[in-house]
């Protein structure tokens, strides 16, 4: 059996929004339904979301994104 890789049936929007995301210095994290980045700011890529664990399966229907935000407390 060929198995999909967990990211091959994310939407195209997705796709995008992470990709800008990861791009913005004020993004530090990003945690979502198919990839996992504790670290934006590091060479380490993103890993499959697998939803095995409960901080995986808390990700399975919502996307957290943590911000570094100066002027906000």
């Amino acid at each position: 059996m060929n198995k999909k890789p967990i990211g091959a049936n994310q939407p195209k929007l997705m796709q995008d929004i992470r990709k800008e995301l990861i791009a913005n210095q004020l993004v530090q994290q990003i945690l979502d339904p198919w990839y996992m980045d504790i670290n934006t700011h590091d060479k380490t890529p993103s890993v499959e979301n697998k939803q095995k664990g409960p901080i995986e399966k808390l990700r399975a229907n919502h996307l957290p994104i943590t911000i570094s935000e100066p002027w906000i407390i």
